[in-house]
């Protein structure tokens, strides 16, 4: 009895440790399961290092300087137009004047006497290192109508200043007429009559003169001082428009020219 209920508990006992020592199933993995998923890295993106252009100044590669090319710079450099500033000076002049101071003892006494010095802003006009007038300005930049127009005026002031002189002429000839009469005259009549007629045509001459004065001036004017004819911003554009031309007739690069133009400026 007591062998049967020994081998009833062994079989038991038996029974619960089996599953215990039986070797634990290993999960199995697949392909998919084995592998984390991740997220695709892209690369950083490379600094740009900006490569240097070329500065301004530099030689352009396809402008070497040919002897060709150096003699279309010297060109443009004679033949271009510029606008250039002016100052004008008046004045300074110089009064001397002496006395003696006899009968006493300290001799001769000298004054001098200095006028001030002024100075004016103008402008002036130049092909080149030559200053050149008006009309010729004009006539370089093509406007063919302002140059005549002009013309005309400076060719007027001249024929009103001539007319002026030529009754200055005959006043100057009725002065010598009246001196030569009061040399020969023998009595007071006569000498009284050509006394008249040598203050008379100094009368006329002296109105000669001052008439012929006044258009003279103009006509120098006009010649000589471009602000007389025209403003300054026309003359910078009429220049740009011939220094223009003047470039592309020689072939030259804006470069070239713009550079040019700095080193000559103020010449």
């Amino acid at each position: 009895m007591n062998f049967i209920l020994l081998s009833l508990a062994f079989a038991i006992a038996h029974a619960q440790e089996a599953p215990a020592n039986e070797p634990a199933e290993t999960p199995q993995t697949t392909p998919e399961s084995s592998q984390t998923p991740t997220q695709p890295v892209t690369p950083a993106p490379k600094a740009r290092v900006p490569t240097p252009g070329p500065k301004f100044g530099d030689a352009h590669p396809t402008l070497a300087l040919t002897p060709e090319r150096l003699t279309a710079l010297r060109q443009y450099r004679a033949r271009q137009l510029s606008v250039r500033g002016e100052t004008e000076l008046h004045g300074g002049g110089t009064r001397v004047s002496s006395f003696s101071s006899y009968p006493y003892s300290w001799g001769m006494h000298t004054t001098v006497v200095s006028d001030p010095i002024s100075t004016t802003r103008t402008w002036g006009l130049y092909q080149g290192p030559r200053r050149l007038s008006a009309p010729e300005f004009l006539l370089l930049a093509e406007e063919t109508e302002r140059h005549q127009q002009l013309v005309t005026a400076i060719h007027l002031a001249e024929r009103k200043s001539k007319r002026w002189f030529r009754v200055a002429g005959v006043g100057a000839a009725g002065i010598i007429t009246g001196m030569v009469g009061m040399a020969v005259a023998d009595e007071m009549e006569p000498y009284l009559l050509w006394n008249r007629v040598t203050f008379g045509s100094s009368t006329v001459a002296v109105a000669g003169l001052l008439g012929a004065s006044f258009p003279s001036a103009k006509a120098n004017r006009l010649q000589r001082d471009p602000s007389a004819s025209f403003a300054i911003e026309q003359a910078h554009q009429w220049t740009d428009g011939h220094n223009e031309e003047l470039r592309v007739e020689l072939g030259l690069s804006p470069e070239e020219v713009w550079l040019l133009e700095m080193g000559t400026e103020g010449r």
